[in-house]
């Protein structure tokens, strides 16, 4: 049987040909199945996304991704990647204020910026790539809340600050920065 001769019949009730010359070339149009009129050459029958509908979908894949973990496993693997960096970099600095010396609670340690501000170096931006978040940490000092509020009320000197910011750039450690694949893997063996 020879299907060029079937004749294909579009919904709306017109024939649909098997080619036709369309902008000075011959088209093959024996896969179609709309008319010309329907769905004009180049046109697709797909809806194209906007950008705004991309990134809800994909959004809500990355929910879906996250919350099958945080009910299997019982926590939230973003949660435990922030944690896990923010941790080795604090690490890598050295771990207590570059001022007084507190290291009691990690949790009470504070990014101070001397300059540049790009973004604020707060919990949720340690889900950033390594080189994003190391430039910023270039342009801070380590420092616990208490020297934090007295750096910002004018108690401590510049020249302090800009002591602690130079031994803290010749001490800088390499940083072991998780990734998101070893961090799951960590939490499918329950050692997070």
């Amino acid at each position: 049987m020879c299907y060029n001769h079937m004749t294909r019949i579009c919904p709306c009730g017109q024939v649909i040909p098997n080619g036709k010359i369309i902008d000075g070339k011959h088209r093959n149009l024996q896969n179609r199945t709309r008319c010309l009129d329907c769905m004009p050459f180049g046109q697709s029958r797909y809806k194209k996304k906007s950008d705004e509908e991309k990134r809800a979908k994909n959004a809500a894949k990355a929910k879906r991704h996250y919350d099958k973990y945080k009910n299997k496993y019982g926590v939230d693997p973003i949660n435990v990647l922030r944690n896990k960096r923010r941790e080795s970099i604090i690490n890598a600095i050295g771990g207590k204020c570059q001022i007084c010396g507190y290291d009691k609670l990690r949790a009470n340690l504070a990014f101070h910026h001397l300059r540049d501000k790009s973004f604020p170096l707060d919990i949720r931006r340690f889900q950033y790539r390594y080189e994003i978040i190391m430039n910023e940490v270039r342009k801070c000092v380590l420092i616990c809340h208490n020297c934090h509020g007295e750096v910002h009320g004018g108690l401590i000197q510049q020249s302090i600050i800009d002591d602690a910011h130079a031994r803290l750039s010749s001490s800088v450690k390499s940083v072991e920065y998780p990734t998101v694949k070893e961090v799951e893997a960590s939490i499918r063996e329950n050692k997070f």
